[in-house]
Formats: C-alpha cells, structure tokens, sequence
C-alpha cells in the first residue's frame, strides 16, 4: 500500500491558540474515557507526553 494523498495537518481553534502538538483537555478526556469504560484504569500523564511539546514551546515560542 503506498500513501498518495497529502493530508493537512489537524488545526482547531485550540492549536491555533496553543501550539499544533498541544492537546487540549477536553480531548484528552474523551481519549481517557474509552478505555475507562472498557474497565481500564489508566491516567492522562500514561497516554500523553506533553513534556516534550512544552519544553520544545518554551525554547522556542515562536513555533506556537
């Protein structure tokens, strides 16, 4: 299978504001809230790196 098709990147207003590797919190919920319900216990911080994008924003804000 070969990729043929260039996608844009995801932009919502959240990015727009927050940087394009930011998550907001709410998605980040909906994320969690799946397999929660499927009975596993698991937390944003496991699913989620957002070190790196805060770190990469905070040298260089620009990027934002």
């Amino acid at each position: 299978m070969e990729w043929t098709e260039e996608r844009p990147a995801s932009v919502s207003a959240d990015t727009a504001a927050d940087g394009l590797f930011t998550r907001a919190d709410s998605l980040i919920e909906r994320n969690i809230a799946a397999p929660t319900a499927s009975g596993i216990d698991i937390e944003a911080d496991r699913l989620f790196a957002m070190s790196v994008p805060a770190e990469v924003y905070a040298e260089q804000p620009d990027l934002r």
